[in-house]
């Protein structure tokens, strides 16, 4: 049944010392990534991260924008379930989101928002122990993606990640990054990673 499965799964993740990252690029296509594609090096930073993760080849968003989309990330719901689908949407207190779970279970949970559909105001920051959303707001007086966000998330990640009270306490990790990412900002924020996951 499913509830035993929940049980089941709650169980492994309270035993785990797993450190978990969840990375979402705004707008990047699979078919533009090498790790996917083959031989054409599009992609290298993100190549050697793919090779020490679990990379799904067949995953498919549940809708087309960022506040819906991250919704059903973090709930496992439908827009429909989960109710965040408008400009102007939150998810609802209610929703059990997965750094809900991952926070009962004693991980440490951190997400990195930029863009601002992502900001607290939708309440995506719901379980997250530590939520940045600083750079989520750049932008939100011309549009949505006036600003590029990414290089000012990579200082704020670096800080959280060296500042951790406990390294081994396991982590679940959250960033977006906007659509223009560079390659040295990526390059930045890869190796601050590799440093503390």
């Amino acid at each position: 049944s499913l509830l035993s499965s929940v049980a089941v799964s709650y169980a492994f993740i309270r035993n785990s010392s797993s450190k978990y990252l969840l990375l979402t690029i705004e707008s990047l296509r699979p078919d533009h990534l090498s790790f996917y594609t083959g031989p054409r090096p599009t992609s290298l930073n993100l190549d050697s991260l793919a090779k020490e993760s679990v990379v799904f080849e067949d995953a498919h968003s549940v809708t087309s924008w960022t506040l819906a989309s991250h919704a059903s990330i973090f709930s496992g719901l439908y827009p429909s379930a989960h109710g965040a689908v408008g400009a102007r949407s939150r998810l609802d207190d209610g929703v059990m989101t997965l750094a809900e779970i991952l926070s009962k279970a004693g991980y440490e949970t951190a997400g990195f928002a930029t863009g601002p559909y992502l900001g607290r105001r939708h309440n995506l920051n719901q379980g997250f122990e530590h939520y940045d959303d600083s750079a989520a707001t750049v932008g939100l007086s011309g549009g949505a993606h006036d600003d590029v966000t990414t290089p000012i998330l990579e200082p704020l990640v670096t800080q959280f990640l060296t500042s951790r009270r406990n390294q081994q306490t396991p982590l679940f990790f959250f960033a977006s990054l906007s659509f223009s990412v560079s390659v040295s900002v990526f390059l930045c924020l890869s190796v601050s990673l590799s440093l503390c996951l």
